[in-house]
């Protein structure tokens, strides 16, 4: 599958390794092609300059630039119509696996913070820091090989981009759990806006009970109780869990005012990418701290999916949502087209902002993010 977030550059017969599977958005630049032939060769013809040595990257500030990205090509670097493209790897694989955050034909770049977020979560799970690499290439007329830059680190801070949901798409879950505190209880959401709610809620309390309030502080017009066979509505009895503590799915159709929970012992990965056979899953570990299961294990070139159980009943692929890769019920399946080792993150913590991430790495740096 083609990249998402990334650009590849436009050299015949020159392809970067890819860091990992790809998907594929963005514009084509169409270069001008002027007489001029020219043989590059592969030294640091070109300055290259970074405005910062890091960044912390925020949601609030999606559409400001972060980062200034300059460059002074000589010799052949500079023939004009020259393509010139800032490549970006992590630090770890030093540009043998390698990716484009944009391409120009002048000598300079702004990059947003959004736009930066889009591609460093591709290597970097979102909310945590890496170090990369950037440089620039230059992929000069009627020439077979490309120029490079020097290259420069900068550590990276990512964000979960976060969409907020407000009543009437929203049901708080006050409960024994967490002392019955209607405004800090965990929530599902309707993320499409059809009355259908989810959301994945960890339960400590040994006999997990709760309510449904469709408000944000009580309101007993807005407090749906469990008046039997699957049904919410007023004057039932608490909602009960009676399989004890633990990470619950929890489901609440608002059209026929229904509710269903599922309760998850462990998700894993499945598919023709698992090196040893598409019948062996693999199971993630679990961090209740942020409601998070990973695992990183060696993928070969196929597919997986995420899933609950030991079953295919609760299953995630993915989807792209502007310029994200996110997990989905109904989704794609995960491709591995690069053979290597990969950390596989699935985070549930935020009904409606659930995120995945699929990143390659270098099995002599399998340290964990700073």
């Amino acid at each position: 599958m083609a990249g998402a977030l990334l650009k590849k550059a436009i050299t015949p017969g020159y392809l970067l390794p890819l860091l990992l599977f790809f998907f594929s958005c963005g514009k084509t630049i169409t270069r001008p092609e002027p007489e001029i032939n020219v043989a590059a060769t592969n030294t640091n013809a070109i300055e290259f300059h970074v405005s910062q040595s890091q960044v912390t990257l925020l949601q609030n500030n999606a559409n400001n630039s972060i980062l200034q990205l300059s460059w002074e090509p000589t010799g052949v670097a500079a023939t004009p119509g020259t393509l010139y493209s800032v490549e970006y790897s992590l630090v770890e694989f030093d540009f043998m696996a390698s990716a484009i955050i944009d391409s120009t034909w002048e000598k300079s770049l702004n990059i947003t913070v959004e736009h930066l977020n889009q591609h460093m979560t591709e290597l970097i799970e979102a909310g945590f820091s890496d170090m990369i690499k950037l440089r620039v290439r230059a992929d000069i007329p009627n020439s077979k090989f490309p120029v490079y830059s020097n290259a420069i680190a900068l550590k990276v801070t990512t964000y979960l981009r976060f969409q907020d949901y407000s009543y009437p798409n929203v049901i708080h879950l006050p409960g024994n759990f967490e002392n019955w505190k209607v405004n800090t209880a965990p929530h599902i959401v309707s993320k499409g806006s059809n009355g259908v709610f989810e959301g994945y809620v960890n339960f400590a309390n040994p006999s997990p009970q709760f309510l449904m309030v469709k408000s944000e502080e009580w309101d007993p017009l807005k407090t749906y109780y469990y008046i039997g066979k699957d049904k919410v509505g007023f004057g039932g009895a608490l909602f009960t869990l009676r399989e004890g503590p633990g990470v619950y799915r929890i489901k609440m159709n608002a059209d026929n005012n229904t509710w269903q929970y599922t309760k998850i012992s462990n998700w894993e990965i499945f598919g023709s990418a698992l090196p040893d056979s598409a019948t062996v899953d693999h199971v993630m570990k679990f961090n209740p701290a942020t409601l998070s299961w990973t695992v990183t294990l060696p993928l070969k070139k196929g597919g997986f999916r995420i899933r609950a159980n030991d079953g295919n009943t609760i299953s995630f692929g993915h989807i792209h949502n502007k310029g994200y890769v996110e997990p989905d019920y109904n989704g794609d399946d995960f491709d591995i087209n690069v053979d290597g080792f990969y950390t596989v993150t699935l985070n549930l913590s935020a009904a409606g902002n659930y995120s995945c991430s699929v990143i390659r790495r270098d099995p002599t740096h399998m340290q964990e993010p700073n």
